[in-house]
């Protein structure tokens, strides 16, 4: 890692975009495992995620997302492996060591506890490895997805108890997981994206960018990020950059070290170049606001709030479906530019974000403008 110091004696933050064939299908795999929860994604992620059998789909979601993913990206950036096909990176998480896999799991652990010990009034304790008495009690409580399943379904709740015990059998499930996963939805989707992953990364590194974090993501992404995220990573020495032809207008953060010194962030493939002047430069930029609008609940969402800023159980009120589906399509205009989100008393309120709808029209009207005499 880089250690040149700047004018505040502060590291210079190790800026990086990936493109090796394991951070490709982990990036791919991370997104799917979205699926149930976000509008707007690539319409591939809903083909594929319907398409999973449904023990691999489970272990997807309770095993490979939320441990496979940041133990995958914490591996690659520490290690920076040169991994361009599917048996060399079985073959390199097949020997990851065992002592980090429990680490990672540990982590894991300990940042449920935090969560659930926010409020201050409720004391989570991190159960001692291997002990599986300790670790049911302990998934029980801190309410996470893990916790659903314990509710549901008690006999995948005692296997990945077991799972999340034994490192050995934890990195089995993992590397059987993204077999399963490569085999049965992503070798041809790999084929057919992996061109515009190549170009999308030859762009950016090839450009020059500010040595902010904030400036950076905004430069990249085209979103900016709350003061508090900025905040919360201060002291963030290495960023790294993975491309996606499947996030639709999310940018996915994955941190991978409680210290918050580094950070992954999967975002979308969809770049500008060539001449700024043309319509076809804008593509990148107006494609997230019109995906967010192209659905008929959200133009709907639209006509509530034009009289005026709402909060979320108002528009809820108003419209004829379930809570979780109105925050998901909220999500997806908020992502995509269309609406403002602000914070007041616990409640969220939002508003329609009238410069991103003058841009859109402007943009829009271009392809008239460019072919008209």
């Amino acid at each position: 890692m880089k250690k040149d110091k700047t004018s505040t004696d502060q590291p210079k933050l190790d800026l990086r975009f990936a493109d090796s064939f394991a951070h490709n299908v982990t990036a791919a795999l991370g997104i799917v495992a979205t699926a149930s929860t976000y509008e707007g994604l690539d319409q591939w992620v809903y083909v594929a995620f319907a398409a999973l059998p449904d023990d691999l789909r489970q272990d997807v979601l309770m095993v490979f997302d939320p441990i496979g993913v940041p133990l995958i990206f914490e591996r690659l950036t520490a290690e920076d492996p040169h991994i361009e096909d599917f048996p060399s990176f079985v073959g390199w998480l097949s020997a990851v060591d065992e002592q980090f896999v429990r680490e990672t799991v540990s982590r894991v652990f300990r940042i449920l506890a935090r969560k659930a010990s926010k409020d201050g009034k409720t004391r989570v304790a991190v159960p001692a490895w291997g002990d599986e008495k300790a670790v049911r009690e302990f998934l029980q409580r801190v309410e996470c997805g893990w916790t659903e399943i314990s509710r549901r379904d008690t006999d995948s709740f005692d296997e990945l108890v077991r799972l999340l015990t034994n490192p050995r059998q934890l990195k089995e499930r993992l590397v059987y997981t993204i077999t399963r996963f490569w085999e049965t939805v992503y070798r041809k989707e790999y084929e057919a994206t992996r061109g515009q992953i190549r170009r999308s990364i030859a762009y950016h590194r090839q450009a020059h960018y500010p040595e902010a974090f904030t400036e950076i993501h905004l430069a990249v992404t085209g979103k900016s990020i709350s003061p508090a995220f900025e905040q919360a990573y201060a002291e963030l020495e290495t960023l790294v950059f993975v491309p996606s032809c499947h996030t639709g207008p999310y940018v996915r953060f994955v941190p991978i070290d409680e210290e918050r010194k580094s950070l992954v962030l999967i975002f979308s493939a969809r770049t500008q170049s060539g001449n700024e002047d043309h319509p076809l430069s804008s593509i990148g930029s107006i494609f997230p606001p019109l995906k967010a609008l192209a659905d008929e609940t959200r133009l709907e969402i639209l006509g509530i709030l034009a009289d005026g800023e709402l909060y979320a159980q108002q528009i809820v009120d108003r419209l004829e479906i379930s809570q979780p589906a109105v925050s998901r399509h909220l999500r997806l205009m908020v992502a995509g530019g269309i609406l403002k989100e602000r914070r007041e008393v616990g409640m969220k309120f939002y508003r329609i974000r009238t410069e991103t709808l003058t841009e859109l029209a402007k943009r829009m009207a271009a392809f008239v403008a460019w072919g008209s005499d």
